[in-house]
Parts: structure tokens; C-alpha cells; sequence
């Protein structure tokens, strides 16, 4: 209930239209002290069933009494919190020396859950990770359920609403699989409590009506006014006060069935605490009473408190600030004495809001804010202190489970091993004569394999650029030769005939002469194409003038140049030598001149330069056409057939003259690259060595 607290510590009160008889101060003293009397005789009750147990305590029971006082540490929780952690303490310890690993995990959530009230969630985590680990290890399902759920607690509390979430969700798939319908409800009111904090409204409804289906699969209808009462009290968190008493009359209706009491001390702080903020105050005031003497005769110390300060803040509302003072010093009594700091410091704040509507003098505040400071850095010392001792607990026993665990588990290793080492050996030895006797079988086997694979791809390789040879020569003569030598036929026909006059023949011819050349000099790049696919061609090198075999290359297109009327722009130096074939090289410069004029706009113009860098000679050939792609410029230089385009006066070409220079190039131990861009051109540069 301290989140409902530390609401209504921030909420301003609102002025009541009511006004009621002031409580005496003695009154509330005299019900403190029978209060405390009350709490001082149950808790001798209990250290004397302790010390009855204790006696009772040797060897043949030590897992009943250390689930005993599991139990006994779990009863705690809700009324002595340093009893609860000590038991708690007691209990791992005895069951850590003795084994008695789902005794350990219980203790292990007890002590995490008392590290939770009071707000010590470093703790908390430490100690649930913990059960949560023997729980896991040794598959105790309800434990691993508890641990997850208080892992997801201590998120809540730290506002991690995701976090929670993901625990929760944890925890809900274990219960589905364990059929437990009482841990799978707990488990959805968990998921249904954290998606309304994440403001998963849709959802949240959904859990909701989940668990209520898993608790009436039980046919039980006090799980059900439960799941209920729950209910409204997160409504109330959330500040859905008409909600919260709208939840209450479903759980009313439910109790009047049942006859059950359920949780009477609860269910009248959050019904106190929905009619106070509905402005419903004499209701407030009498349903308080009722948690006040509910959680008097059932000894719930931490609800009698929490139901103090929901009637401190009823008090307030009526303007009975004495009275809400008087109450608000019993609930800081009984808070000193549980040692949960938040809600300490939740009642000073409270009463530094009463001075302040009183109208205190100024050093009475001063007085309460220090008073309430020096008790924040005093509880914060001993939080960290208490920090510091509990892991140090934590850890010294999982140390010691863990040194056990370990001694034991050393030792069936060591046999194991044992065992294992001669199997193993003998296992190997029987292994490796198989291995041996294959592997000298097959080695043989194994080398006329991969030779035969390694045959078979080259072979194949080569049918493949074979084949691919053949049908591009075939192309070729089908289609490129058969022009030129139509195209002669057709004229001589009409010379015949008298068909063409003579301006007309001359013409023709000059036509007839452009694509005769382009025939011959296809012939010429087929035959040494050929022979270079055929391993026939011999390359014979010697020194050669660069600038007279660049002029001889030109000489052969001094027709298209004129037609297309380009410019040829030569910068090559007469003392530029190159170490070359001269046939191969005058038919690498050809192929490319003609790639340059081919492509070359009307009126364009063509560089061709020549330049030594150190032991080379780059010629450069720069056309301004309509450039190269940069896929065929790829295959080109890997040596892969293209489809030619037509020129810029539509042109023809054989898809290989680049590509066959480039192999010319390569076996005379030159370089080839190209450059192209559609604005720009193209730049081929051909590297061979200098002279």
C-alpha cells in the first residue's frame, strides 16, 4: 500500500462540507500503546513456538524444520520484517549445508520480499536471482514462478514497466505449462497490473479476464473477489476512484455469495481511499475505523499503519489537523519499528504539509524539515550498510553452494573422466586403424578422381569458348562479308543493264570501296583471330618507330575521316620507340582508330598521343562519341563477346575488334584500359614496353 501513500502525499486536499467531533489525543495514545502491547505478545508467541521447535530440532527431521521455519519466515513478512529476514538467513544457511536446494530458494524470495518493503531493491534483485537460479537448476516450477513475479515487483517499484512486463510474461508461460490455475491467474493479474501502467488498456483487459477464467476453472469464487479487490486498488493508483468503488461492489456481491472474509484490512484502505478522493468523507472515515480494527485484531502491523495515514489524510480533508498530526506520529511509530524508510519519510512530508496549513512558526518547519533530512541521510546510511551486509551474505552463500556443488560434482567428474579416457582410447585406437586401412585404399582413388574433375572442367571450359568461337565466326561471314559482296553484285547488275549513269556508278563505287576495305580488314582481324585461338600466331618482337606505325594505321581511313570530316590531332614524338610485333600492333592501333571514327559525331575530333613512363609507352586514342557502357566495357575486358552497335552515320561492326586487340595485347605482354562517359567519350590507352 506505500505507492497509495505516496499519492495521496502529492494530491492537495479538497475543503469537505462536513465536520465532525475531534478524537482526543489521549484516546489515539491509549490505542497506540494497546496496539504495540498486542504486536509485543504475538511476537513472543512466535519466538516461543520458535524455541519449541528448536528443541525439537535433529538429524532425521532437518528438512521438515528447515521448511518450517521457511514457513515461519514467510508468515513474518507481514508483521515483523527483521524476524523474517533472520529466519530467512537462518534457513539458507541450514539449507545450503544440508542440500536442500527448493527449502533455499523459498527462503532466498522471503528474504528478497523483505528487502522489498523496505525499499531496498539492490537487495531485493540479488536475493530473487538467487531463488531464481536453484529454482531453474533443479526445476522447481512455483519457485521459479515466485522468483520471476518478484523480480518483476521490484521493476514495478522502480517504475521499469517494461522490465516488469518481460518477468511477468516469463512467469505466466511457466504456470501455463505446469496446469496450475491458481499460479496462472496470480501470474495474469501480474501482466494485468503492469499493461495498465504501461497504459495498455486493450490488453490489460484482456489479462484481466484471463485470470478471472483460471479462477473459476478452480470453482473458486474467494480467488475470484480477490482478482477484484486487486483490481480496484490498482484503479486506485491510477486514480480511477469511481472505478475502484464500482470494482468493489463486483467484489462485494462476490463475498456476499461466498461468505468470505477475504482480505478485510485491504479492502477497507482502498475503499477508504476511493470515497475520500470522491469527496465522500463521513463513508472514508467510518470504513477506516473498520480497516483500523480489522488489521488491529488480525495483527497486520504494516496495513494498521498504512490505514493510520489514509486516516491522517481524512482528518486533513476535514480540517482536523491536530488530530491527522496525532495519527500520522502513530503510523511513524509503527514504521520506525518496521524500519521501511519510504513510508517514514512519506509521513514527515505529511507533516510538514499539516504545519504549513496550521501555520506553524517558521522554526517549527525548520525544525521538522531538519528532523525529517537527518532521518533520510540516517536511513540512507543504513540502507547502504545494510546493502553492503546483505550481498556479502548473499554471495558467502552462494559461495558455499557453490564449493559443495562443485566438490561433489569433481568427484563424479573424475570417474566419468576415467571411464570415458579408456572408452575413448580404445574407441580411437580401433578408429585409426579403420582410418589407415581406408585412407591407403583410397588415396589412389581419391588422386584419379580429382584429376579426371580437373580434366573434365578445363575441357569443358574450353568446348565452351570454343563453341562460342565458332558461332561468332559464323555470324560474321554470315552476315558481314555477304554485304560487301551483294552489294558488288548489285552494281555490276546495273552497270550491265545500263541502269546507273556514270555519276551515279562513281558514287556506287566510292560505297562500294568504304565497305570492300571494312570486309578486308574484317578478314585481316578474323585470320589472326584464328590463328591466335588456333595457338597459331608467332609474335615476333623488335624495336619499332611508334609514330610511323600510329601514320601507316591512319593512311587506311583517310575515306570515312574525309566523309565524317574529323579532325585527327597527333602528339607523338618521332624519338618514341616501342618493343612490339609490327603487323600486330598496326592491326591493335586499326581496330581502335576505326572504334574512334566509327563512333565519332560528324565534324569530331580525334587525339592520338604517345607518352614514356619509365620503362613503358601509354599511347592514348580520345574520341568525343557517344561513349561505351560500363557492362560491355566489363566484358570487353574480360574477354567476353559483345553485340556491336551501329555508328554515328550507322556503321557496321563485328562486336570483336576490340576484344581480339586486347588478346593481341595481352600476348605481346601489353596493357589495355578504357575510359567512358556518354557527355565526355571515349579514352583507350594501350601500354606496351619503350624501345
Amino acid at each position: 500500500m506505500a505507492w497509495c501513500f505516496t499519492q495521496l502525499s502529492h494530491i492537495a486536499f479538497m475543503p469537505t462540507l462536513y465536520q465532525h467531533r475531534k478524537i482526543s489525543i489521549y484516546s489515539s495514545l491509549l490505542l497506540m500503546f494497546v496496539l504495540l502491547l498486542q504486536i509485543a505478545t504475538a511476537q513472543k508467541a512466535r519466538i516461543d513456538s520458535l524455541t519449541a521447535l528448536t528443541s525439537t530440532y535433529n538429524n532425521s527431521n532437518i528438512a521438515a524444520y528447515a521448511k518450517n521455519l521457511s514457513l515461519l519466515s514467510a508468515e513474518y513478512l507481514y508483521t515483523n520484517y527483521d524476524s523474517s529476514k533472520a529466519i530467512a538467513n537462518r534457513v539458507i544457511n541450514l539449507a545450503t549445508t544440508h542440500q536442500l536446494h527448493q527449502t533455499a530458494s523459498q527462503a532466498y524470495a522471503n528474504k528478497a520480499y523483505v528487502a522489498l518493503y523496505q525499499s531496498n531493491f539492490a537487495i531485493a534483485s540479488s536475493n530473487f536471482i538467487a531463488a531464481l537460479r536453484l529454482a531453474e537448476k533443479y526445476n522447481y516450477k512455483p519457485e521459479q514462478i515466485r522468483a520471476l513475479s518478484g523480480l518483476g515487483e521490484v521493476a514495478e517499484f522502480k517504475h521499469e514497466y517494461h522490465k516488469a512486463f518481460v518477468y511477468f510474461r516469463k512467469s505466466y508461460h511457466i504456470a501455463k505449462e505446469s496446469n496450475d490455475n491458481l499460479l496462472l491467474g496470480n501470474c495474469l493479474f501480474d501482466l494485468y497490473s503492469v499493461s495498465e501502467k504501461l497504459n495498455n488498456t486493450a490488453e490489460a483487459n484482456q489479462y484481466f479476464e484471463l485470470a478471472q477464467q483460471a479462477y473459476q476453472q478452480l470453482e473458486d469464487d474467494e480467488s475470484v473477489a480477490m482478482l477484484f479487490l486487486q483490481k480496484a486498488t490498482l484503479q486506485t493508483y491510477h486514480q480511477q476512484y469511481y472505478a475502484a468503488l464500482n470494482t468493489l461492489r463486483q467484489h462485494d456481491s462476490l463475498l456476499q455469495i461466498t461468505q468470505f472474509i477475504g482480505d478485510p484490512a485491504e479492502y477497507g484502505i482502498t475503499k477508504a481511499t476511493a470515497l475520500l478522493f470522491t469527496n465522500q468523507l463521513a463513508a472514508a472515515r467510518a470504513t477506516i475505523q473498520k480497516a483500523i480494527e480489522w488489521s488491529t485484531s488480525l495483527n497486520e502491523v504494516q496495513s494498521l499503519a498504512d490505514a493510520f495515514v489514509v486516516k491522517a489524510q481524512i482528518l486533513k480533508a476535514e480540517k482536523q489537523y491536530e488530530q491527522a498530526r496525532n495519527v500520522l506520529w502513530n503510523a511513524t511509530n509503527i514504521y520506525r519499528q518496521l524500519n521501511t524508510t519510504f513510508d517514514i519519510l512519506t509521513t514527515y512530508q505529511q507533516l510538514l504539509s499539516l504545519d504549513t496549513l496550521q501555520g506553524a512558526n517558521k522554526d517549527s518547519l525548520l525544525f521538522h524539515f531538519q528532523l525529517s533530512k537527518t532521518l533520510s541521510d540516517s536511513l540512507l546510511q543504513q540502507h547502504i550498510a545494510q546493502q553492503d551486509e546483505e550481498v556479502s551474505i548473499s554471495l558467502e552463500a552462494e559461495k558455499k553452494e557453490l564449493l559443495n556443488t562443485q566438490l561433489k560434482a569433481s568427484q563424479e567428474k573424475n570417474m566419468l573422466r576415467l571411464k570415458l579416457l579408456i572408452a575413448l582410447a580404445f574407441v580411437s585406437l580401433i578408429t585409426l586403424l579403420a582410418i589407415g586401412i581406408l585412407y591407403n585404399r583410397n588415396k589412389t582413388a581419391l588422386k584419379q578422381i580429382k584429376a579426371l574433375q580437373n580434366s573434365t572442367a578445363a575441357i569443358n571450359a574450353q568446348l565452351e569458348k570454343d563453341n562460342e568461337v565458332k558461332n561468332k565466326l559464323l555470324s560474321i561471314m554470315s552476315h558481314e562479308l555477304r554485304s560487301p559482296l551483294t552489294s558488288l553484285a548489285g552494281l555490276l547488275q546495273l552497270a550491265k543493264q545500263d541502269a546507273v549513269s556514270q555519276e551515279e556508278f562513281r558514287s556506287f563505287l566510292q560505297q562500294l570501296e568504304s565497305e570492300s576495305n571494312n570486309a578486308l580488314f574484317l578478314i585481316d582481324n578474323l585470320l589472326h583471330w584464328t590463328r591466335v585461338q588456333m595457338k597459331g600466331l608467332a609474335i615476333t618482337k623488335e624495336v619499332l618507330p611508334l609514330n610511323k606505325l600510329c601514320t601507316e594505321s591512319l593512311t587506311v581511313y583517310h575515306t570515312p575521316i574525309q566523309q565524317k570530316q574529323l579532325k585527327i590531332i597527333t602528339n607523338i614524338s618521332n624519338q618514341l620507340k616501342i618493343v612490339a610485333d609490327a603487323n600486330v600492333t598496326k592491326l591493335i592501333l586499326r581496330n581502335i582508330i576505326n572504334n574512334a571514327i566509327k563512333y565519332s559525331p560528324n565534324g569530331g575530333t580525334i587525339h592520338i598521343s604517345a607518352m614514356q613512363f619509365q620503362n613503358d609507352v601509354a599511347i592514348t586514342i580520345t574520341d568525343q562519341g557517344m561513349g561505351i557502357d560500363s557492362s560491355t566495357i566489363d566484358k570487353i575486358m574480360a574477354g567476353l563477346a559483345v553485340n556491336s552497335t551501329r555508328g554515328t552515320s550507322h556503321e557496321k561492326g563485328s562486336g570483336i575488334g576490340l576484344q581480339f586487340s586486347l588478346e593481341l595485347l595481352r600476348n605481346m605482354g601489353g596493357k589495355f584500359n578504357i575510359q567512358s562517359s556518354a557527355e565526355t567519350g571515349t579514352i583507350f590507352t594501350i601500354q606496351l614496353p619503350a624501345g
